[in-house]
């Protein structure tokens, strides 16, 4: 049976004496590096060396760097390794935050400690940390002179509307 690198190209293949043949079982995998690399960066970055573990690391390399490049074409691997690196250093922090609250908390002498860990992460989705802050928004009037969501009740039934500060 061929390997992905020639069935895809429609080349025969040498099978077992396939150079590649080893490597690339996955059309998948070898569409990808194809689409991205083409065959002949390809050829050049595997044959640069002969070593077979090198080579395995070489084509797993290759893949990781396709799929990224498919999944995300505008940022690709370095997207993928910005998100990362942004999302451990948020981990850290709340690691920080988390130690500094325990430490205060023993020292307090608190009996019951309710610490509220989140830690079903998407890889791909950064965790979100709450503004201590909130900006105040003002209570205004639309357009129609109807009354804000945040009016008091007693004011919409008596058709007062609600100061603005």
């Amino acid at each position: 049976m061929p390997c992905s690198c020639f069935r895809i190209r429609s080349v025969r293949c040498e099978g077992q004496n396939c150079p590649y043949y080893p490597y690339f079982q996955n059309d998948e995998e070898y569409r990808n590096i194809h689409t991205v690399f083409g065959y002949r960066n390809i050829r050049r970055v595997f044959f640069s060396t002969d070593n077979h573990d090198r080579r395995q690391e070489l084509v797993d390399s290759l893949a990781w760097e396709a799929r990224n490049k498919m999944l995300y074409p505008f940022t690709g691997s370095y997207g993928v390794q910005r998100e990362t690196e942004a999302l451990v250093a948020t981990l850290q922090n709340q690691i920080a935050t988390l130690e500094a609250d325990l430490a205060n908390a023993q020292n307090s002498g608190a009996a019951n400690l309710n610490l509220n860990l989140n830690l079903n992460l998407n890889p791909h989705q950064m965790p979100q940390i709450p503004n201590p802050n909130p900006p105040q928004v003002p209570q205004m009037h639309n357009f129609l002179g109807l009354p804000n969501v945040n009016a008091d009740v007693n004011d919409v039934v008596n058709q007062n509307p609600p100061q603005v500060p």
